[in-house]
């Protein structure tokens, strides 16, 4: 049978109030905890609802809190602590001196969960907002060591963060060992003509006497036309995003913007170029003339073609 002074500290009026008060802190922290796995703000918010119900007691005793300190089910697991010495105690104390990085830890998670609650953001104002939260939590922290009161606010947070944590391990683990071929990416396209991450804008074709060429059309291997892309629009406003231009013969300028906002097209300047030297092949056709041995740059002049026709013929063949 329990001894008569025991027995008297259960029936206390007292013991109700205590009771409540770690049936609330305990509740708390498994509901938020809860929150955090499902991804429900809710039940977040409702964990931080139950800690106050803790309140009256935390408000009416000092910081270490005498009713719920003499509680039979506190004392008890107070007594359950390993003794000095012991292994387990060796565990318990080397635990206890990681107490200041967990404290950071603790402050980087309630900055995430804060504004996963409020605004629902992604992670980039969580670092401006962790500046605030690892002094208070450092500072809390300290604080509950000497006022038992502030462990309603801390163990909740507590549980939060640990719950957190271990979702994170398991999730990069899963992103560590996960197969490289499940991994797919999606085909960027591109407007326009491109090498070398390059954009070509306008063709410039010569000869092989390095001399200019007018209304030369261009096609692939499959017979599709070859085309820049146009990166303005005639009148005013955004450019918008590039556009294939129609089919029309090389050279055909750049289009830009002038000083009015509207799209011009600016006709192709001198331009120097400098021939590839060829060899005479012995496999070349009879008849077809080779090019000069010693062809250097030649500086051609500008395009004065008549205006350039909107239709194309279909190449020969094709």
């Amino acid at each position: 049978p329990p001894a008569p002074a025991a027995a008297a500290a259960a029936d206390r009026p007292g013991t109700v109030p205590a009771r409540l008060a770690v049936l609330a802190l305990v509740g708390s922290t498994f509901v938020m905890a809860c929150g955090v796995v499902v991804r429900e703000p809710g039940f977040v918010q409702l964990g931080a609802l139950l800690a106050l119900a803790g309140l009256p007691v935390l408000t009416r005793e000092g910081p270490r809190v005498p009713s719920v300190a003499a509680l039979p089910e506190v004392r008890r697991f107070l007594a359950a602590r390993p003794g000095p010495g012991t292994p387990g105690r060796v565990v318990t104390d080397f635990l206890a001196s990681l107490q200041p990085a967990w404290w950071v830890a603790r402050a980087l998670v309630a900055a995430a969960v804060v504004l996963w609650v409020v605004a629902d953001v992604e992670a980039g104002p969580v670092l401006l907002l962790d500046l605030v939260t690892v002094p208070a939590s450092v500072w809390v922290g300290r604080r509950s060591q000497r006022d038992r009161r502030w462990l309603w606010a801390v163990v909740p947070l507590n549980g939060v963060a640990a719950v957190l944590s271990f979702l994170g391990l398991v999730v990069s683990g899963a992103a560590v060992f996960q197969p490289a071929s499940n991994v797919s990416y999606a085909p960027y396209h591109q407007p326009g003509l491109w090498q070398d991450d390059r954009e070509i804008r306008d063709i410039r074709p010569v000869d092989a006497n390095g001399n200019p060429l007018t209304d030369v059309y261009l096609f692939d291997q499959d017979g599709r036309p070859i085309n820049t892309a146009d990166h303005c629009y005639d009148g005013y406003g955004d450019p918008g995003y590039p556009t294939t231009d129609p089919v029309r013969p090389y050279p055909r300028g750049v289009k830009e913007y002038d000083s009015t906002g509207r799209c011009v097209t600016v006709p192709p300047g001198p331009l120097v170029v400098a021939v590839p030297s060829a060899a005479p092949s012995a496999s070349a056709a009879p008849g077809v003339p080779a090019p000069p041995a010693d062809a250097g740059p030649t500086t051609v002049p500008p395009s004065t073609a008549p205006p350039l026709p909107t239709t194309v013929p279909p190449p020969p063949g094709g």
